[in-house]
């Protein structure tokens, strides 16, 4: 992956708008604009879903080498400006 993704890109920043703890859910539901950071174990990674037709991301399309193999979803909704 080059950092570029119809789901988003990577996120450096220093606060997201949510922070899931992996071990604990199953699925997000989300805005499209908004960041989340996303943590197992001693892991964590950062995403900001930028995603085209709003769809359903699959953790697993965006996680790094190794982050996870637990299934986990992300749904991502319009935002308030998409939605006129």
């Amino acid at each position: 992956m080059n950092g570029n993704s119809i789901y988003g890109v990577p996120f450096a920043g220093q606060k997201t708008d949510f922070v899931v703890d992996l071990d604990s859910r199953k699925a997000i539901n989300i805005e499209c604009g908004q960041t989340v950071q996303f943590r197992q174990g001693g892991k964590t990674f950062a995403w900001k879903f930028d995603v085209v037709g709003h769809r359903a991301v699959d953790l697993s399309k965006i996680a790094p080498a190794g982050f996870s193999s637990k299934p986990f979803k992300v749904y991502v909704d319009k935002n308030e400006g998409e939605r006129a």
